[in-house]
């Protein structure tokens, strides 16, 4: 049965089943819904009188529109050629012109497609009919196509079908595309997969180029199998789980090979469209084989003459190939290729004697450069183009951990190499861009005249190599080695540039695995280039300048003791006067697919996890002096298990998960994972003496990497505490002092909080919530126009309420800062909060916008100052409790990622609440908008009056948005409208200055 009709025939049969899916449309469009949109495209065509033989470019973005669109030119018997939306647009109008385009689809044209009516079924066409051009690269300075016919379509699924042995895929199957999709691999599997009714996920861009992340895609998507080159295969240091299959191609598969990973090594190419030999890879290979045919087609070993090989001999790879008509218009090109009714691959290979093909070279010029070809004469047609000058050669050097590509030009100009390369971007791939511009005085020429291009001189990489300078540090040296080793070169010096010295993107990857230098970027390589660069770049991100690395420092202050932390001492407090609350408790819920998730694995994830990060590990305990002490006991860690019980049984349990923990000589968290008949659930509960907001987002983050087997980042926590205490009396640490002593210490008077309504001893927890959805964009204008922060604009408001609250002009509250101000502390959890002032003194003539600034400018100045505790500092609890404001994350949401993998979190209830403070005020910053929450200390504040002060934070909101655009808008202006709002009387505007 042909594709179309075999693709008519699945609609009817599998109507509901999802076939593709991409970041779009995650949860992707059905058979029917496929067959519906491309009859839309079907009906377009028809409309517009194209049919047979005619040519129409896709030209949508990455997705699932392209592959919806070619299924409805296939309908329309016509032909498409695919192009990558991120193509130069030179490239583009090209191939539009070669193949003579009827009729483009863009973006445009696609909203026209949408609202035409779907015309049922398909026009008739034949085997021979043109369907599809491939376009690669050409010898000729520009792309060449491949015109391939409707018999091809049906012999890709063929070839998949039968040199697998058995059908690849199932329904219960799901493919990730990763290469582009106009690569003949792509639209192989895009064929199988609506040949069989396997579901695809088209990968985005922002993911196809980094390995970890495609790993990451295949787990949280459920992929069981894939295309991938033998370049990505190498990055992976596991299978990814789930992933079942996968197939290889487009480069050499030497020493590719991951237990337990099925991996098919394909030989296939633009001119052959279908698979024509097939390898199962069993172990690492020097030389990994291609295969050999397994679908009834014969292959050639051909000498020069076109005569067959002996055995063990080298020859040209050949063999028939009926439903390709050869190059577009390049009639010389396709009778030098297509002869004897045989396609002349330029694939060396031998033939071993258990019948496997081995490709040993190349006939012609062309490489493979990470999977993709690469002819010279294209990006010689560039250099010319870019650089002014009439001839150009290039030569593509393959040194087996690396490849480069070197221009080389007989004018006398001088080469800006970074400049060209820049220009010459504009019209090629990034992977055919060149390393080295090299000026020749004459062109080699063989006898029969034409260039010799294997004459053509290897750059002398020591020409490009600076005069050696030893390197001076630990991370100079580091980065030099990882050069030499990477790059096949030494000795290698501390100007040595990377790039001249034939690096690239994927081999900067090596030398961040070589060097072992931890939080070293690529972007690092790329600024620095040189070792002494590339050092300073990195050292100037560290904390200081020894040769210890931070994770031996970590390591060492593991086995150390530390004072609790002012903050820490504050929240001990806290819970020592309502010692039996759950009130400093961070915890949550989250439930899964069991499904979707291993079960065993994720238990073994969130093992991993809790161990990487050392605040699990903490004890409190006092010491000899009296001291309240923190200190690392790994002994503690409690294994996570997995306990089985029913859905009611859980149901009956989870609200007595939060409890009370004992805080001395004991462990402070809970980490459990439960199994139902319907669900799995993982439970975390922490002390929030030891975690915050943003350790909670870490944690799960780390959980869902150490499950993708994913390396997880080095936790500082240790290290954080000993620097924090390492600072006390330092010059900077009095530094700070000085500034909050000076700006805040004479305004310890002013409004703090809402005036009380009780003086109680008690502590039991209030809250009230306010929406504010409809805000966000327009305060999102006032944030750019007075160049503030979220957290700027939220703390003002807070203020400017408990000014009008308490009718006091003077007020002044504490916000909360997360800490993390250097990356080291971006893996860390641990609680790396603090407290910082904010105050304000109003008058009626003052500009509203003078007090934006005032209050941005006292948030980033006490950023700067912030390792002085000021607020915590002999701070009694209850007594100096002052408003305290916090703008973050909606810590309710869920990563991505785990939205991704469908772990949703439950709520459940928090018993022996108590307040964590008089009130607090947080802005939740979340997927669904801005949210309000005010939690207070329900024996002190009557419930009403935190309804009335949320509403005239509302308010207050409301007015600074109605007054946005008046540049001369006062204090006394906006007061005056709260008031009108608030319908209170303005007489008692009497307390505003």
């Amino acid at each position: 049965m042909t594709l179309i009709k075999k693709i008519l025939q699945n609609a009817q049969e599998y109507p509901d089943y999802i076939i593709l899916c991409d970041s779009m449309k995650p949860n992707g469009i059905t058979y029917k819904e496929l067959d519906i949109m491309s009859g839309k495209v079907y009906a377009y065509l028809k409309s517009m009188g194209i049919g047979k033989e005619d040519f129409v470019m896709l030209n949508l973005p990455r997705g699932i529109q392209p592959l919806i669109a070619l299924v409805g030119v296939l309908k329309a018997g016509a032909a498409f050629v695919l192009v990558e939306d991120n193509y130069a647009p030179e490239r583009i109008e090209y191939i539009r012109k070669d193949c003579s385009c009827k009729i483009q689809i863009d973006s445009e044209t696609w909203e026209k497609i949408l609202t035409v009516s779907p015309l049922e079924g398909a026009e008739e066409t034949d085997e021979h009919d043109a369907a599809f051009a491939v376009y690669t690269s050409g010898t000729t300075g520009n792309p060449k196509g491949v015109l391939h016919e409707f018999g091809n379509l049906d012999r890709m699924v063929e070839s998949i079908h039968m040199t697998t042995c058995d059908q690849l895929a199932t329904q219960k199957d799901r493919f990730a595309l990763v290469s582009p999709l106009n690569f003949i691999a792509s639209l192989l599997i895009t064929v199988y997969a609506f040949y069989y009714v396997s579901r695809m996920y088209v990968v985005p861009y922002n993911v196809v180029k980094n390995p970890m992340k495609i790993a990451f895609f295949i787990v949280k998507n459920q992929i069981t199998g894939t295309f991938l080159t033998p370049s990505h295969i190498r990055k992976m240091k596991s299978k990814p789980p789930q992933l079942k299959f996968c197939i290889i191609g487009s480069e050499p598969a030497n020493e590719v090979f991951l237990q337990d990973l099925i991996i098919h090594n394909f030989y296939l190419m633009s001119e052959s469209g279908f698979a024509v030999t097939h390898f199962l890879i069993d172990r690492k290979y020097e030389a990994t084989p291609v295969g050999n045919s397994e679908f009834g087609h014969e292959i050639f070993l051909l000498d020069e003459k076109g005569n067959p090989v002996q055995d063990g001999e080298e020859g040209e790879i050949c063999f028939e190939n009926k439903y390709v008509r050869g190059y577009l218009n390049l009639p010389e090109l396709t009778a030098e290729a297509f002869r004897d009714g045989l396609y002349h691959t330029g694939d060396l290979a031998i033939k071993t004697e258990d019948n496997q093909f081995v490709i040993v070279g190349r006939l012609s010029d062309m490489v493979k450069i990470n999977g993709n070809r690469v002819e010279p004469g294209e990006i010689e047609g560039v250099a010319k183009k870019v650089l002014g000058i009439d001839w150009a050669a290039v030569r593509i050097f393959d040194e087996g951990r690396q490849i480069f590509i070197c221009v080389y030009y007989t004018a006398s100009i001088n080469v800006d190499f970074e400049e060209t390369r820049e220009e010459m971007a504009k019209y090629l791939p990034y992977y055919m861009l060149p390393s080295y511009f090299i000026h020749i005085d004459s062109v080699p020429i063989r006898p029969n005249g034409k260039m010799d291009r294997k004459a053509l001189p290897k750059p002398d990489i020591k020409s490009y190599m600076a005069e050696y300078r030893a390197p001076t540090n630990e991370t100079e040296k580091a980065l030099c080695e990882a050069f030499q080793k990477v790059l096949d070169i030494e000795p290698v010096g501390i100007d040595d540039d990377f790039y001249l010295l034939g690096g690239d993107s994927l081999s900067s990857m090596d030398v961040l695995v070589e060097s072992k230098l931890k939080n070293l970027s690529i972007a690092d390589i790329f600024a620095g280039h040189t070792p002494a660069r590339i050092a300073n770049i990195y050292l100037e991100k560290q904390l200081s300048g020894d040769s210890e690395s931070d994770d031996e420092k970590e390591e060492a202050a593991r086995n150390e003791t530390f004072l609790l932390t002012p903050f820490q001492t504050y929240m001990f407090d806290y819970q020592m006067y309502t010692p039996l609350s759950t009130m400093w408790n961070v915890n949550s819920l989250y439930r899964f697919d069991k499904s979707l998730l291993n079960i065993e694995k994720l238990a073994e994830a969130m093992n991993r996890t809790i161990k990487a990060h050392p605040a699990f590990a903490t004890v409190f305990s006092f010491n000899e002096e009296g001291d309240l002490v923190q200190s690392y006991k790994p002994e503690i860690l409690e294994p996570v298990r997995i306990e089985k019980l029913s859905e009611f049984e859980f149901d009956e349990l989870k609200n007595g998960f939060v409890a009370p923990f004992k805080i001395l000589n004991s462990r402070l968290y809970r980490a459990k994972l439960y199994e139902t008949e319907k669900w799995g659930y993982m439970f975390f509960d922490v002390h929030h003496t030891l975690f915050d907001g943003t350790s909670s987002k870490i944690l799960m983050q780390d959980i869902v990497k150490a499950y993708c087997d994913m390396p997880l980042e080095t936790d500082y926590f240790y290290l954080t505490l000993k620097e924090h205490q390492s600072a006390i009396g330092t010059g900077d640490y009095e530094r700070d002092k000085l500034y909050f002593e000076e700006k805040y210490k004479d305004k310890e008077n002013y409004s703090r909080r809402p005036k009380i309504d009780f003086d109680s001893r008690e502590n039991t927890l209030g809250r009230v919530f306010g929406e504010m959805q409809e805000y966000a964009p327009k305060i999102e204008r006032i944030k750019r126009k007075y160049n503030i922060t979220g957290n700027a604009f939220f703390s003002l408001v807070s203020m400017l309420a408990v000014a009008v609250y308490n009718k006091d002009p003077h007020v002044l509250i504490s916000w909360t800062y997360n800490g993390r101000d250097d990356l080291k502390k971006f893996s860390t959890v641990g609680l790396l909060l603090c407290d910082l002032r904010l105050a304000i003194e109003l008058s009626r003539s003052m500009p509203v916008k003078n007090l934006y600034e005032d209050v941005q400018n006292q948030i980033l100045a006490g950023i700067e100052h912030y390792k002085y505790p000021y607020t915590m500092i002999g701070a009694n609890v209850v007594k100096d409790d002052g408003l305290c404001f916090l703008y973050q994350e909606d810590l309710r949401d869920t990563s991505e990622e785990m939205k991704e993998l469908k772990i949703e979190e439950v709520e459940i209830r928090h018993n022996k609440a108590a307040s964590e403070n008089l009130i607090d005020i947080e802005v939740l910053d979340g997927s669904d908008g801005l949210e309000l929450m005010i939690e207070y200390n329900a024996s002190c504040y009557k419930e009403k009056s935190m309804n009335d002060f949320r509403d005239l934070f509302l308010v207050i909101t409301e007015c600074l948005i109605d007054i946005y655009g008046d540049e001369n808008a006062n204090i006394h202006q906006l007061i005056k409208a709260v008031y009108k709002k608030y319908r209170m009387p303005s007489l008692l505007m009497g307390w505003l200055r």
